[in-house]
């Protein structure tokens, strides 16, 4: 209803007060007291539901409106001489208090809505938002005052009594005025020959795409049906209407419109659309046999109007090649980080994964804002279903190209796969020799799942036959991994190495480096590689940086004595790590030969500012020289940590693939946005347990990926050699 429609009901109501209290009190402005405060009541209550708070009870004014109450109830004197004075005071008394209790539920949503923060303000604010416009509004505390003081004047009245009672209930029921303001509307639509599939006028172009409609009264189109628009230049414009709002006392309808107009007209002369049905600026609905005979003559949008999946939304402006800006029709579509969406690229469908969502809101008429929601969503590319990846797509979408939301079917577990694209069918999978060829790195904070994603790499690498040499300071490897391992081999290599280390502890000699026993031990470590690496009934080996006694002389002799100290694990973690890249060294390979396995890297390799002793920092970049050179021999790694930023960058740089599931560090996180982008590194901190970002050559795809990565029980299940033992959780596990 309009505000001039309002006013004139105002005033009509308000000539209904007049006339009857001529009739009943003989004056236009009776006393202010129990006879005449149904009159200022009366006009009050149409004065604030008409004209200053027609459609919602803003805090403000429901103190209003209870203030004004209040005031009229303590005015109004009750007689001592009328026979139910006690009730009509025992009534005003509830009524004020009731006033009262608004006055403060009012009083509260205003200080928590200054005060509430954007996740608690759902319950707190929400609530007595919604206890102040329902209880505030004038309907229940004029009601209160109307009756009242009709009871309390005109119980020896009867006739007017009833008349004033009857008037009220009408009034507050029936809604009379907008009963006679839709009649109008409809009278007004039928004499200017507007049909009744007309649902609205089309008010505004939001952008070539979207047109803003006004629905008439009691009209209303389905989301997903299709709906007719003469524009102002007279042409004709197909479209599907995406969903509907409320603002103020008008209802409206966003239709997304086809790019291309149509004419009206069949091949064989026949009118599609009645000419009633077309005038300028109006949208109408369309039947089954109109949208046949309208697809057989034009070229419509096969997503917009074929599309299997659901319509969610359209590409909006500021959308760049790497990814697109989605404006959804309804914040109430089930989307989430991860979740694919698919749209056109020059006549191509390519899928794209959310990484973002962010509130908008933009200005309609009558100093309304319409509020939506926009999502980022990264290039993915197609599916080759003959290469089982994601290949590359070209450009970029066209501006306002429908988008659609790809069906939530999960791909369950798939051998060949490291994990699927949550809510998809697609398997994400890992090529083992790429992996340990061009190093692989896997990141997250304690308890995301690093280990089991590491020993799913180590089961893929020896399936693929190659070596597997573990640095682990936990111990978690040697009780967790059965594949072609054999713990009591490495026990018994482990014991009698360091039963001859022990044995020359004390070695002390003129020359400082020849003294200690480190260079026995590294003549044994590095035999012990050679042997392992030639026997082929074995594929691991695991050895604990922490598990040797190893010294070495730091000091000039002195009758046969001199300073000792003992090799950190980034000391011995040098040592293995050239013992590897010699045994290697003799034949140049671009096969995967042997994959070195750094777990709690950055306690192995850490970086030079995060050492504990001088000698770990030449001996960190040892080992990464030894990673380094190992790529021609067929040696990579896979780096394992919690601590990014700790871990030395001249090997992660060497990392080709990364892995990253949950991280909280701001270092690790800008170290990863050179490969993965911030849409990705924003989404790291709330990835869910075992879910992880994906990227680089071994991976089947072009673009990074958010995956669910395997179960480790569908793992086993599939590959029960994997291991035979419960993998305790990484929160069980004491960090360094």
């Amino acid at each position: 209803m309009s505000v001039l429609g309002r006013f004139c009901a105002f005033v009509i109501y308000i000539l209904i007060l007049i006339v009857l209290s001529l009739i009943i009190n003989g004056t236009i402005f009776p006393s202010p007291d129990i006879n005449g405060t149904w009159y200022y009541a009366g006009i009050a209550y149409f004065l604030i539901s008409l004209m200053t708070a027609p459609f919602f009870s803003k805090p403000t004014d429901s103190i209003s409106t209870a203030v004004a109450g209040g005031v009229l109830l303590l005015t109004m004197g009750i007689p001592e001489s009328f026979s139910g004075a006690s009730a009509l005071k025992i009534g005003r008394l509830f009524a004020i208090v009731y006033c009262g209790l608004v006055i403060l539920i009012s009083l509260l949503a205003m200080m928590t809505k200054s005060k509430d923060t954007v996740q608690s303000k759902s319950f707190r604010s929400n609530l007595a938002f919604k206890l102040s416009d329902r209880l505030g509004g004038g309907e229940l505390i004029f009601s209160f005052v109307f009756m009242l003081s009709v009871l309390g004047s005109l119980t020896s009245r009867p006739s007017f009594l009833l008349i004033l009672l009857i008037f009220w209930l009408i009034t507050l029921l029936l809604r009379p005025h907008e009963v006679l303001a839709s009649i109008i509307q409809d009278w007004k639509g039928s004499r200017e020959g507007i049909s009744k599939e007309t649902v609205g006028v089309v008010r505004a172009f939001e952008n070539p795409g979207i047109a803003l409609v006004s629905l008439s009264k009691r009209k209303s189109v389905k989301a997903g049906l299709p709906v007719g628009i003469l524009d102002c230049d007279s042409q004709l414009r197909i479209g599907i209407a995406v969903g509907d709002l409320e603002l103020q006392d008008e209802r409206w309808m966003r239709v997304l419109i086809s790019q291309e107009s149509i004419r009206n007209q069949t091949d064989d002369g026949r009118e599609i659309i009645p000419k009633s049905m077309l005038r300028p600026n109006t949208a109408f609905s369309l039947d089954a046999i109109q949208m046949s005979l309208i697809q057989e003559i034009s070229n419509l949008s096969p997503l917009l109007f074929n599309a299997e999946e659901p319509l969610i939304g359209f590409v909006a402006e500021e959308s760049r090649i790497d990814h697109i800006q989605i404006e959804l029709f309804s914040p109430n579509i089930d989307v989430y980080e991860g979740r694919l969406v698919t749209t056109t690229i020059k006549g191509e469908q390519v899928l794209f994964q959310i990484v973002e969502g962010v509130t908008h809101s933009e200005a309609l008429e009558k100093k309304s804002s319409l509020g939506y929601l926009r999502v980022r969503a990264r290039k993915i590319g197609k599916w080759d279903n003959s290469r089982n990846r994601f290949m590359s797509v070209r450009w970029l979408p066209n501006i306002h190209t429908p988008v659609c939301l790809m069906e939530d079917e999960p791909a369950g577990f798939q051998a060949e796969g490291i994990g699927h694209i949550p809510g998809s069918r697609f398997t994400v999978s890992l090529n083992p020799k790429i992996a340990v060829t061009h190093n692989t790195a896997i990141l997250g904070v304690l308890g995301c799942g690093k280990t089991y994603l590491a020993l799913e790499l180590i089961a893929r690498f020896v399936e693929q036959e190659t070596k597997v040499i573990c640095l682990d300071i936990t111990g978690q490897y040697s009780s967790q991994l059965s594949l072609n391992y054999n713990p009591t081999k490495d026990t018994e290599d482990d014991a009698a190495i360091q039963q001859e280390i022990v044995e020359h502890e004390g070695n002390v000699q003129r020359n400082i480096e020849e003294g200690g026993n480190w260079q026995l031990f590294r003549s044994l470590i590095h035999e012990n590689i050679n042997q392992f690496l030639k026997d082929e009934s074995r594929y691991i080996r695991i050895y604990n940086p922490e598990g040797y006694l190893v010294r070495k002389q730091t000091g000039g002799m002195y009758k046969e004595q001199a300073a000792m100290a003992t090799l950190t694990p980034v000391e011995v973690t040098r040592i293995i790590s050239e013992g590897v890249l010699e045994a290697v060294s003799g034949t140049l390979s671009d096969e995967a030969r042997v994959c070195i396995v750094f777990e709690e890297a950055h306690s192995l390799i850490p970086e030079w500012n995060s050492i504990s002793f001088e000698g770990d920092r030449q001996s960190s970049m040892g080992t990464a020289k030894a990673i380094l050179q190992g790529r021609k021999y067929g040696l990579g790694c896979v780096v394992v940590t919690q601590r990014t930023a700790n871990v030395i960058k001249s090997v992660l740089n060497q990392c080709n693939t990364i892995c990253a599931l949950r991280t909280f560090d701001a270092t690790g996180m800008e170290f990863l946005a050179n490969y993965i982008g911030r849409d990705y590194t924003n989404v790291l901190s709330v990835l869910e347990e075992r879910n992880a970002i994906v990227y680089g050559r071994a991976i089947s795809s072009d673009s990074p990926l958010i995956i669910r990565l395997n179960e480790r029980p569908d793992f086993i299940a599939a590959c029960p050699q994997a291991s035979e033992q419960e993998i305790p959780d990484e929160e069980d596990v004491e960090p360094l």
